[in-house]
This record gives structure tokens, sequence and C-alpha cells, in this order.
């Protein structure tokens, strides 16, 4: 009798443990779902408040607006005026819960520069996304790139952009290939993006004529992708078959003009090569070879400091890891004197390295590195200006000047 009584009770509590086990796991799974559930919604309301904010800017009023046409596949304008680019990095949209405030506040600096400047073009120099999902709450690289592209739709501006390491890095949920054809579909009218020649390496190699009303280019705008990491580690490099692309189409504007030179009867010794200036996201191991000659020697016959300082962060440089000869094709051609990248976020020097000078932007982020958010000295723009006989003049833009000053800026911010 007692043993019987025993068992049960042994039994008893068996069951008691085994059912509060099930209750506290019960509980913590309606919590976890229940976080997961606000999660989510708090990421689809926000991305959706900021898209429609994103839809809401008004139009950029210029005096008159210049129209890109189509020439033999190619985005043209004509102009024999001044011509004015707004250059725009690293923006790190995050499209999620945890970035709905810094999400709202780089829409707000970038309309707002835009709207001020009045640019001809923007072109973003990469990373517009930031799909890491642990630091955002969104792996949806396509929404955060949408939430852009509306901005500029709205603005009613023209622009094109290049790929940085940041808008298919894993864990994403669109490949780059699915990012193109999201955009290229989604009936941007004043997106200039071309995905490029088929089979080469990258998406986005393209280019933009600038020319004057003779018909001769004064100035050719050439986007590269310098892709996003290697599989052995580091950043990666622009490829042997983009370098030989790069080097076609200087040698077809190159043949244009002389072509067009020669139609209009102007003297042969006035011919010269069209300038060229290219833009892509990760920069060339000569930018840091050009700022450590700087540091060690000062300005030299082949290398002088335009403006600006190195930073970093981890490096002076963060370059491709692997070879390239980007830098050395670019001063056997001659045409192209000017390089733009991003990717350092806090690196804003111009620096001229034999000839040719190479650029980093202001960039937007408020997302990618701990408390950047906090940081002003490093957020802006570019503003670059080509001259109708192709020179040109560049100056970098700091976000936080008056002239910029909108009811969107409120963030604080130091200057240390």
């Amino acid at each position: 009798m007692t043993v019987s009584k025993n068992r049960a009770t042994v039994r008893r509590r068996k069951f008691i443990r085994t059912r509060r086990v099930l209750i506290g796991t019960l509980i913590t799974v309606l919590f976890f779902a229940l976080l997961l559930g606000i999660m989510v919604s708090t990421t689809v309301i926000g991305y959706y408040l900021n898209l429609d904010i994103a839809k809401t800017y008004e139009p950029v009023k210029y005096e008159k607006q210049l129209k890109p046409i189509l020439v033999d596949g190619i985005y043209t304008f004509i102009t024999d005026e001044e011509f004015k680019i707004m250059q725009l990095t690293d923006i790190h949209i995050g499209g999620g819960f945890l970035t709905v405030q810094k999400d709202r506040w780089a829409l707000s600096a970038m309309s707002t520069m835009i709207s001020v400047e009045k640019p001809d073009l923007v072109i973003f120099t990469g990373d517009l996304a930031q799909p890491l999902g642990f630091q955002t709450g969104s792996f949806n690289n396509l929404n955060q790139m949408k939430m852009v592209a509306e901005m500029m739709e709205s603005l009613e501006v023209y622009w094109t952009f290049v790929f940085g390491n940041h808008e298919d890095a894993k864990p994403c949920i669109y490949t780059k290939e699915e990012l193109v054809e999201g955009i290229m579909s989604s009936g941007y009218k004043y997106c200039l993006f071309q995905e490029g020649e088929v089979g080469l390496s990258g998406k986005g190699n393209h280019y933009i004529n600038i020319k004057n009303t003779q018909g001769l280019i004064t100035q050719t705008l050439i986007m590269l992708d310098s892709h996003g990491y290697r599989e052995d580690g580091g950043y990666d490099n622009i490829k042997p078959d983009q370098v030989d692309w790069y080097t076609r189409v200087i040698n077809k504007i190159s043949s244009e003009n002389l072509a067009k030179h020669q139609s209009l009867g102007l003297p042969s010794e006035d011919y010269k090569k069209p300038n060229s200036l290219l833009f892509f996201h990760i920069p060339l191991k000569e930018y840091e070879d050009a700022w450590l000659s700087y540091v060690d020697n000062g300005n030299t016959e082949n290398t002088k400091l335009i403006y600006g300082t190195a930073n970093g962060p981890r490096k002076p440089v963060n370059y491709g890891a692997g070879e390239d000869n980007v830098f050395d094709t670019v001063v056997t051609l001659g045409s192209t004197d000017g390089i733009f990248c991003g990717h350092d976020h806090l690196n804003n020097f111009q620096i001229e390295h034999h000839g040719v000078r190479l650029s980093y932007s202001y960039s937007i982020d408020y997302v990618a590195f701990v408390g950047i958010h906090k940081q002003g000295a490093q957020r802006g723009c570019t503003l670059i200006c080509s001259n109708p006989d192709g020179t040109w003049h560049s100056e970098l833009s700091n976000y936080y000047q008056t002239k910029y000053k909108n009811p969107g800026r409120t963030e604080l911010v130091a200057f240390d």
C-alpha cells in the first residue's frame, strides 16, 4: 500500500515538473513569437513610413534642367555650360526596425543637399544598402535600394550608381543580378543606370557622355563595379576584363571625337583626347601609395595633396586585396584625370598622383559603424563641376552647413 502511494506521488511530481517545463517552453515560444511579430511589424511599418516620406519630396526647382538623350545606347547630356555632378556615397539604408530614425535622417540629408545644390546628375558610389539584419532588422537589400530610388524619382533628378561591397553582402535576400532586375524593371524615369556589357565581370559597368552643341565629347563619366569580397578574404578588385572594357571605351570616345573634329573642319593640332572621370566604390592601392608618399615626403613632383586627410577606419586605405592594373592603364591611356570612390567613410582626401586626382567623398552613413550617427565631420557630398573645355574642379560639402539647414536635421552630432 505504501509502495503504491509512493509510486503515485513520484508520477504526480514528474507530471507536475513536465507540465511546468511545457508551460515554460510554451511561454518562451510565445514570447519570442510575439517579439518576432513586433519586430517584423515594426520593420514593415517603418519601411513603408520612410518609403512614403521618400515619395513625397518636392521636385528640385531648376531654372533649366538638362535632360539626357540616348545616343547609340549611351545616355548623353548636351551643354556648352558647366555640368554639375554630386557624388554621394555609403548611404547604408537599413530598412529595418533598428534603423527607422537613422534611415529618415539619411533621406533628409541627401534630399536636402540635392535640393540646395541642384546637380545635373547624382552618382552614388556604392553601399546604398545595409542588409545586415542583426544590425538593421532587415535583410531586404532590394527594399533598401528602392528607398533611395524612390527619393530620387520624387526629386526628379537624374541619377546612377555603382555597387559597393554591401548591397549583396551575405546574408541578404537578393543577389546582385536580382537587384539589377528589381531596379531596372521598376520604371524609374530618372535612373540612368545600365547593366552593362553581357559577360563582363560585375554589374553596372557603364558610362555617360557630356557633349557640347557641336557634338564633341567634353567629359565621359565611367562607372565600374569594384565588387565586394574575395573568396580567400579581404576586399575584391576590378577585374582584367573590366580594364579591357574601360580601354575600349576610351578608344571609342577618342575615335568619335577625332571623327567629329575632322567633320567640323577644325585644325588637327587642336584635337585632344576627351577627358574622363572614373567612379567606383573600393579604392585602388594607389590611394594608399599616394597618401603614404605624402606623409613621408610632403608634396613632390609626382604626388601633391589637394585637400583632406586620411582617417580610416582600420588602416589609411582599405583597398582590394588582389592585384589590378587599373591605375597603370589610366595613366597610359591619358584620358582619365580624376577617380572618385567611397568605402572608407572617414577618409576625405584628394591627392594628385602621376597626373591623376584620387578622390574620396564625404559619406552619408548613420548605421554601418557604431556611433557614426553621432559624428558630423565626415557627412556630406562631393560637388564636381565639369567645364566646357573638359577641365573640372571638385569640393567637399559638409551637410551641417547653414545652407543645408532643414526641419529633418534633428540629429545631434560632434565634430571631434
